[in-house]
């Protein structure tokens, strides 16, 4: 015999049936739905107890670049994000002074640029106080050591002699100058240099005055015209001429010149030089070449 199947419930128990079993999301139930609203801190335990709660960490270096608060790109982040949170290590001084150098470079690299980059800052720092707080010596002419020496050949007078010069440094560290220069020249007539000499590497002690003696040649040729009112008048001043003999004259320039690493400073001292014309050295090394240059009529000085 059929038999009918029983007729669907009314439509007002259907609302009362449990709705079929769900399978478990792989993601954690959203606080916003209605049939299973969650407080924040139950969110929290849910993701704890699923195991989800810490591993929704960046991982990928443009969202890095795309976050604010002064984040800055490092190459080691791409390493860092393959190690494991609890076996990271703290950057170190040296990590936070290296940051900027050569971000590309590994990290051996970068700390060899950075130390290098910091010595030559440093240098640099040193020799700038050096040159900020140094003193200019006390440079002083004392005159000839001994008698010039005099010779002649044709009409070319040639003097040798030697310069005292004392040095006051008032520095806290010694100087070596890496060379002096003098040039000399006769009064009245700068624009042309009649001699001059030069030392090298030349020491001088801290806080205390130096001696030093400093060669000097001085020539003047007659057959030069730029050299003929020098030779005249020094005829003049030696009592060749008829007059009465007279101290020599000779101005000279004198300038040190130190260095502070790679700066040169300079400095240049003027003054002057007197001394008695050597008359006998003078006519005993070039009689004859001496007796063209005396106007005639003249006669010699005594002791010729």
């Amino acid at each position: 015999m059929y038999t009918a199947p029983p007729p669907p419930p009314p439509h007002h128990q259907q609302s009362m049936m449990s709705p079929p079993p769900m399978r478990q999301s792989p993601y954690p139930p959203s606080p916003f739905d209605p049939h299973s609203r969650q407080s924040l801190e139950d969110v929290g335990d849910t993701e704890r107890a699923m195991g989800w709660y810490g591993s929704n960490q960046r991982a990928s270096m443009s969202d890095v670049k795309l976050t604010g608060g002064g984040h800055h790109y490092d190459s080691d982040d791409d390493d860092m994000l393959m190690v494991p949170q609890e076996q990271r290590k703290r950057r170190t001084c040296m990590d936070k002074i290296c940051c900027g150098c050569c971000t590309c470079y590994p990290r051996w690299l970068r700390y060899i640029c950075c130390v290098i980059f910091l010595l030559v800052i440093a240098l640099a720092i040193v020799i700038g106080v050096l040159a900020a707080t140094f003193k200019v010596p006390d440079v002083s002419m004392n005159g000839l050591e001994g008698e010039p020496q005099v010779s002649m050949t044709g009409e070319t007078v040639n003097m040798n002699f030697t310069l005292a010069i004392s040095v006051d440094n008032p520095n806290v560290e010694g100087i070596t100058f890496e060379k002096i220069e003098a040039k000399a020249y006769y009064p009245n007539h700068h624009d042309t240099q009649i001699g001059g000499g030069e030392l090298d590497n030349v020491h001088i002690n801290k806080q205390a005055v130096t001696n030093i003696s400093f060669p000097f040649n001085l020539k003047v040729d007659a057959a030069d015209d730029s050299s003929k009112a020098i030779m005249s008048d020094l005829l003049s001043k030696c009592g060749m001429t008829g007059g009465e003999a007279q101290q020599i004259t000779i101005d000279y320039d004198v300038t040190p010149t130190v260095k502070f690493g790679v700066i040169p400073i300079s400095f240049t001292i003027s003054n002057h030089a007197n001394f008695d014309c050597p008359v006998s050295n003078l006519l005993s090394s070039g009689a004859d070449g001496l007796a063209s240059l005396i106007p005639g009529g003249v006669s010699p000085p005594a002791g010729a």
